[in-house]
């Protein structure tokens, strides 16, 4: 860009010089077959340097136009690249959330089993003590009838007399 300007600038003053030359040339009569043939010299090499100048701003020109295009295509590639970041930050998102909700699927499931489980435990527990309690009833029942069968005759001949 710099050197875009250096030869914008170059040529502006080289082209007023130019046409400084040729207007004296042409207006002056007074000049001497020796000076116009230096100023027509002179008007040459500045027309020369023109050409380079003008050589050097296409070459520049050229050269700016392939960074752009170099410049659009690493642009276009880091978004290409950007597109297929997110893509994957999505798919990793749903992903996550599928994960998610199957685990709180399973941890629910769980859950209920658990608590089912432990409803299941105390419901054993109440009749397991239950079915305990009424074995000692009945062990005692036992006892009594024993007692009482041992001491039926006593209490008949009691009876009896």
């Amino acid at each position: 860009m710099e050197e875009r300007k250096r030869l914008e600038d170059s040529n502006e003053k080289i082209q007023e010089e130019i046409n400084k030359i040729t207007a004296r040339l042409r207006d002056e009569q007074n000049l001497t077959k020796a000076q116009r043939k230096d100023l027509q010299a002179y008007l040459e090499r500045l027309n020369n340097i023109l050409k380079e100048n003008s050589i050097a701003f296409h070459k520049s020109q050229e050269k700016t136009t392939f960074l752009i295009h170099k410049l659009q295509a690493a642009l276009a590639q880091k978004d290409s690249i950007n597109i297929a970041t997110l893509k994957r930050a999505e798919k990793a998102e749903k992903e996550r959330n599928i994960t998610d909700r199957k685990f709180r699927r399973n941890l629910i499931v769980f859950s209920i089993i658990t608590c089912a489980l432990l409803i299941l435990a105390v419901v054993f527990y109440a009749i397991a003590a239950k079915m305990k309690k009424q074995r000692k009833d009945l062990l005692k029942a036992n006892e009594e009838l024993q007692r009482i069968k041992q001491n039926m005759p006593h209490t008949m001949e009691e009876n009896n007399v």
